[in-house]
């Protein structure tokens, strides 16, 4: 396998930040192999403990685009204030002749880690060295942010390339490539793997005359950690771009866990009765459960059992959604500035058509109308739902 030019564009990615003590790091790109110009390329890589406790490092190799999700570490143990010195890491400890992608390094105790890859032909190496990467540089759908790139270029003297490495439920995200303007140069959509490597040309994006380029990156699906590289067309020489990461509007699904109580009230009929609900918040798998009790006649039936509609957030807010005996197929959402919106859809009451919902939700309160739309032109019905935090 041949990696041409691209071999010598790998980079120090991370904000200001990097090299921050975790105990997980991303390398976020590394190669072994031939390249242009009767080039070879190797990688060495340096894993220090910083602390006063013995540390277990484990290795993992992040081939690109593929499912990492399973791949074999090796172990590297770091006594107290030492590190450990990994010549040909790719070909000593992975054992590959050839190959790109990028490490993901997880310790029992907060490590550092940084990496050298050089040309082991002629007499200037064009080595580059790039930091690991900490869980605070990475971008993610659920915080709402976005990772920008500068001193990007695209044109006969220069040419970028772009880097990611997915998180463990992979990553959806966008590239928008701006001039220094801040017009759009080209935009493209890419999908990795759970922990996959990726790696691209600007080149395709933006066309060979692009001039000075910023990359915009946002992810609208699960996280990664995003690093550029610069290479000199006249010279060979190559040098990284740190992706900043900048925090987006938030969304705090926690806020709202909890016990709620209240009532509900048909405005147009006078019926009413007590309502209650339980909010629960997974923030690892970013899911959300909701437990509604009406109790009361509702819809002019008897009292309700307590039902649970599930659902996920992210930096936009919640949705849940589930088929109710009473309420039919339901979706309900609130949105990062706490409105509420839904529908209750093939609800089993013969009676009734649809129903409809909207109104404001904070951490402390609910207050939601609904309307209930007859079958056969019946008309309508109005209620609202009020229900306090316990």
């Amino acid at each position: 396998m041949r990696f041409a030019v691209w071999t010598c564009l790998m980079l120090a990615a991370g904000s200001v930040a990097a090299l921050n003590p975790s105990t997980e790091i991303v390398v976020p790109a590394g190669a072994r192999g031939d390249g242009a110009g009767g080039s070879v390329w190797q990688m060495d890589l340096f894993v220090l403990n910083p602390g006063s406790s013995p540390a277990t490092a484990m290795v993992h190799w992040l081939e690109r685009d593929q499912d990492n999700s399973a791949a074999s570490p090796f172990t590297v143990d770091l006594p107290p204030g030492r590190q450990a010195v990994l010549v040909d890491v790719i070909g000593d400890r992975v054992g590959l002749a050839s190959g790109g992608g990028a490490f993901r390094i997880v310790s029992d105790q907060p490590i550092v880690a940084t990496s050298r890859i050089y040309n082991l032909q002629g007499g200037s190496t064009f080595g580059q060295g790039f930091e690991g990467l900490s869980g605070d540089q990475m971008a993610r759908s659920a915080d709402g942010t976005t990772a920008w790139i500068a001193g990007l270029q695209q044109s006969p003297s220069s040419r970028s390339n772009l880097f990611a490495v997915a998180g463990p439920s992979g990553a959806d995200f966008s590239l928008v490539a701006r001039g220094s303007g801040g017009a759009e140069l080209g935009s493209a959509s890419f999908s990795v793997p759970p922990w996959g490597a990726f790696f691209t040309s600007l080149q395709p994006i933006v066309g060979s005359n692009a001039g000075d380029v910023a990359a915009e990156l946002t992810v609208t699906s699960g996280g990664a950690w995003f690093a550029g590289s610069r290479i000199d067309e006249s010279t060979g020489d190559p040098f990284t771009l740190a992706a900043a990461v900048i925090q987006g509007p938030t969304f705090d699904a926690g806020a709202y866990a909890g016990s709620y109580s209240g009532s509900w009230q048909n405005t147009t009929f006078g019926s009413s009765g007590a309502a209650s609900m339980e909010i629960s918040v997974d923030s690892n798998a970013q899911t959300v459960a909701m437990m509604i009790d009406m109790d009361g006649s509702v819809f002019g039936s008897s009292d309700p059992p307590a039902e649970t509609f599930t659902g996920t957030y992210d930096a936009n807010g919640f949705t849940v959604t589930g088929s109710s005996a009473t309420f039919g197929e339901v979706e309900v959402t609130i949105g990062a500035d706490g409105a509420i919106s839904g529908a209750g859809t093939d609800i089993p009451n013969p009676g009734i058509a649809g129903a409809e919902f909207s109104g404001t939700a904070t951490p402390e309160e609910f207050s939601m109308n609904y309307l209930i739309q007859f079958s056969g032109g019946g008309g309508t019905a109005e209620g609202v739902i009020t229900m306090l935090r316990q």
